[in-house]
């Protein structure tokens, strides 16, 4: 045994005594004796600083104990159980109130975050939360600031599945990661893919114009125009009335069969808006796909004079007047929107335009069929004739294989929850012109843009049904007419003027068309902000309550579906990408505090823990 000095000597009499004392009464009488000689001895033998006498008497101390005083299976068990138990709870204290790893599941973070990145996110940004619970100690929300990458969880919100269990003992709810966009009492309106709006006092917020993480970021109002539908009641003549439209989780109109057959609408907001479309800036944008001509002949009588090989089809300002009777997703007959359709031949400059800056989601390719990423193969996945088996995406216009790693990629979902930390996967390796995906072609561009997202037949042109519908979104900014983030027909094109000469000239024969054309951002003649108008028109956040947007609107369910977040969902902040290498840095986002109460509180609370914790483990060792 390694010879001790006088100092560690005498910890460790003190150690062996109290151990002796608490096991003294079971011990024989010559065992009592032999022990307390040899400690009155070790005592002596330091207090003469005799080092050779005091290590002997040490040495057979050890011994004694190693026979005398050693734990019984039971005490080992309880011992085992207490520090899993404490590692258990420091666990979770770590993760719900300090820091945790976190992978992105999907691409509604895109091009922010993608799927199969690892970050690193801080619960001190500008919380103290309580662990388990959706609440917290101490809440700053100054130190939150729009633009801010936050983590919450779905506790109590209108999401599916949220429940999950941490360690597979506490009950908890799944967390999310999105975009902070408004803040209590904020009032808010979309334009040309921005943002424009007022805070609870009446200012312009001047961040969504100024600051850089909102500049290349398209935000659109709505994922589809008809929100999300509630009917409950089911009329005798087979037909469900009333039902109620929900937009950001909020009911804003009302659509039913009155007792004498017909179909009305009315909107419910408590601001005064005459029309659907007005919803803060639903008419601004359309939903978008390409079609060929085979396909416009069957959903349009429109004539065009110039032959195109697509047509990018516009469905815009949804209306309450007149309704229609459609067929939804659960086949029930219940009244639903009327819409506006306009129609633009787009010639080969322009189809090589989108083509170069087309945008998917991942997608699974699997013996020349193609399904989205975290999905099956099903009836529906797209040909993709002499593409090889890989996972793929398209990044403005440029195809990447995606390599994960395939024993991961195996697990049950319940242990990728546990080794979740480890960064796995998620390189990309940028494709050869001469891939059959990276060509140009029209039918390239048709698949592409169409069925980009949802990469499911079901969203082809095969019918022209109003609510199935490709994630692709169109805006008028600068009198220019955006695709996929670019101004894909500029001012000066032939056909955006002929375009907008046509819906000029429709709504100048029909007093009830409504066209799509440019109506320009809500700003006075002097540049100013239009407060007034977004007063009227603009969606204000209810207190304690908070927006958040994916940065990648076609591809992410948001405030837009599930509505806006409660303070108390709110947990912490993305801080740091650490996986994988060619990502890693720090998201492009509003620092948060470098020094604030959460961060202090519990770096303190750290180190106390920290040194009582060496302390009993000092005290438990023999020296």
């Amino acid at each position: 045994m390694e010879e001790l000095s006088l100092r560690k000597l005498k910890k460790a009499l003190k150690k062996l005594s109290n151990l002796y004392r608490r096991k003294k009464h079971k011990l024989p009488t010559d065992v009592q004796k032999d022990f307390e000689d040899h400690l009155s001895a070790l005592h002596v033998a330091i207090k003469e600083r005799d080092k050779q006498k005091a290590n002997d008497c040490y040495t057979r101390l050890v011994q004694l104990s190693d026979i005398h005083l050693k734990r019984s299976p039971i005490q080992k068990f309880i011992d085992v159980l207490g520090g899993l138990a404490f590692a258990l709870l420091v666990a979770i204290l770590i993760r719900q109130m300090w820091f945790e790893f976190y992978s992105i599941p999907s691409g509604s973070m895109r091009p922010t975050f993608k799927e199969k990145d690892y970050l690193v996110v801080s619960k001190t940004d500008y919380s103290l939360n309580i662990p388990l619970r959706n609440d917290h100690f101490y809440f700053d929300d100054s130190s939150l600031k729009r633009g801010n990458i936050v983590i919450f969880n779905g506790g109590g919100m209108d999401i599916p599945d949220v429940d999950t269990r941490y360690f597979f003992l506490f009950p908890g709810k799944k967390q999310y990661i999105k975009r902070l966009i408004g803040k209590p009492g904020d009032t808010l309106y979309f334009y040309g893919g921005q943002i424009y709006g007022i805070d609870k006092d009446g200012n312009p917020i001047q961040e969504f114009s100024q600051k850089p993480w909102f500049e290349n970021i398209e935000h659109i109002p709505f994922i589809h125009f008809y929100g999300k539908i509630v009917a409950t009641n089911y009329l005798a003549n087979g037909i469900f009335s009333p039902v109620y439209i929900y937009q950001m989780n909020e009911p804003v109109a009302k659509l039913e069969v009155t007792p004498f057959g017909s179909l009305e609408g009315s909107l419910l907001t408590n601001k005064n808006i005459q029309k659907y479309a007005d919803l803060w800036g639903f008419k601004n944008f359309a939903m978008a796909r390409l079609l060929t001509k085979e396909e416009l002949q069957g959903f349009t009588n429109t004539p065009f004079e110039e032959d195109a090989e697509l047509y990018l089809e516009l469905k815009h300002n949804p209306k309450l007047k007149p309704l229609t009777l459609i067929k939804d997703e659960y086949q029930r007959t219940r009244p639903g929107l009327s819409y506006e359709y306009s129609y633009i031949p787009l010639n080969d400059t322009q189809l090589r335009e989108i083509f170069q800056h087309i945008t998917t989601a991942r997608f699974v390719v699997k013996n020349q069929k193609a399904y989205r990423y975290g999905y099956r193969l099903t009836p529906f996945s797209i040909d993709v004739p002499n593409v090889e088996d890989g996972i793929y995406e398209v990044d403005n216009g440029t195809l990447y294989k995606v390599y994960l790693d395939s024993f991961f990629e195996k697990l049950p979902n319940s242990l990728k929850n546990i080794l979740g930390v480890l960064p796995l996967g998620g390189f990309l390796k940028k494709m050869p012109e001469n891939h059959p995906l990276n060509q140009y072609s029209v039918e390239n561009v048709h698949l592409l843009y169409n069925l980009g997202i949802e990469v499911d037949t079901r969203f082809s042109n095969i019918v022209k049904h109003p609510l199935i519908e490709p994630s692709r979104y169109a805006y008028f900014k600068n009198e220019e007419l955006f695709l996929l983030g670019y101004p894909i027909l500029k001012k000066c094109d032939e056909n955006l003027t002929r375009y907008i000469e046509n819906e000029k000239k429709k709504q100048r024969d029909s007093i009830s068309y409504d066209p799509f054309i440019d109506s320009g951002p809500p700003l006075l003649a002097d540049g100013n902000l239009d407060v007034a108008f977004i007063q009227q028109y603009g969606i204000t956040i209810p207190e304690k309550s908070y927006l958040v947007l994916g940065d990648n609107h076609a591809m992410s369910a948001d405030s837009r579906e599930f509505g806006f977040v409660p303070q108390s969902n709110l947990k912490g902040g993305a801080n740091f990408i650490f996986w994988p290498a060619n990502r890693i840095g720090k998201p492009l986002q509003p620092s948060y505090p470098a020094v604030n109460f959460p961060k202090v509180f519990v770096w303190v609370t750290f180190l106390i823990i920290s040194a009582l914790a060496y302390i009993y483990y000092r005290k438990r060792r023999p020296y």
